[in-house]
């Protein structure tokens, strides 16, 4: 009975150090985890120093191939920081400039 005894409670013991070692590193972990399958933030290419005729911007702009639509977020769980992202090329839209303004927006997602 005495081993017996003695056999639960070293597994209730490792059942709790193991659990708190969970709490403990585990956000790390999971941060560490997120931020190395972040994907990298998009960028245009323009020319250095170029500026934007808005008028040449007028009419209507169909998403095209290679596009994609996602999220990027910055977060702090228990103190770590961790950016994590999201993205789909399965995406269809376009939008319409009038005088320098967003008149029209549509999309689709499949």
């Amino acid at each position: 009975m005495r081993t017996r005894t003695t056999v639960l409670l070293g597994v209730g013991a490792a059942v709790v150090v193991l659990g708190g070692a969970a709490v403990v590193f585990g956000p790390g972990l999971y941060a560490d985890w997120s931020e190395d399958r972040a994907q990298a933030a998009p960028t245009l290419d323009a020319a250095t120093g170029s500026t934007l005729d808005a008028d040449a911007l007028e009419g209507t702009w169909d998403v095209g191939a290679g596009s994609f639509a996602g999220y990027r977020l910055d977060e702090i769980l228990n103190g770590e920081d961790v950016t994590v992202t999201g993205r789909t090329e399965d995406v269809t839209g376009s939008v319409t400039l009038a005088d320098g303004s967003l008149t029209d927006a549509r999309w689709s997602s499949t």
